[in-house]
């Protein structure tokens, strides 16, 4: 490559004349200054903070439902599980229904049981005559 001004050889890819200075850009590409491509923004997350209680008084809404069909020992834990969390000082209505769910299970296998006793005994007391 030869440099126009001077006339003198110069290396192949050299940005500027070694004897004279002159720049060599008329016939290569100008590059633009890099500029960092935008990256999309990530969703912000916030860290949720559960009311006190809150936990104990869902334990105690779904085991007070699922009691109702599975008998009173989960009715129990739903008691204790909604005592928990209203001392714990949950205002939440799952605690409080929780516990009268497991109540009414406990009801229920209370006569469901004294049925059994009763129809038993009448069909003893029927055998035997």
């Amino acid at each position: 490559m030869t440099c126009p001004r001077c006339n003198s050889d110069c290396p192949n890819m050299v940005n500027f004349c070694p004897n004279c200075g002159f720049a060599f850009d008329a016939g290569r590409p100008k590059y633009t200054e890099y500029s960092q491509p935008q990256y999309q923004q990530y969703p912000q997350y916030y860290l949720v903070v559960q009311a006190p209680g809150e936990n104990e008084a869902n334990i105690s809404f779904v085991c007070g439902i699922i009691s109702l069909f599975a008998g009173f020992i989960l009715g129990i834990i739903a008691i204790v599980m909604g005592k928990k969390a209203i001392r714990l000082g949950s205002t939440d209505s799952k605690a409080r229904t929780g516990i009268i769910l497991g109540w009414i299970s406990i009801a229920v296998t209370a006569v469901g049981v004294m049925m059994v006793i009763l129809f038993m005994t009448l069909f003893i007391i029927r055998v035997n005559m």
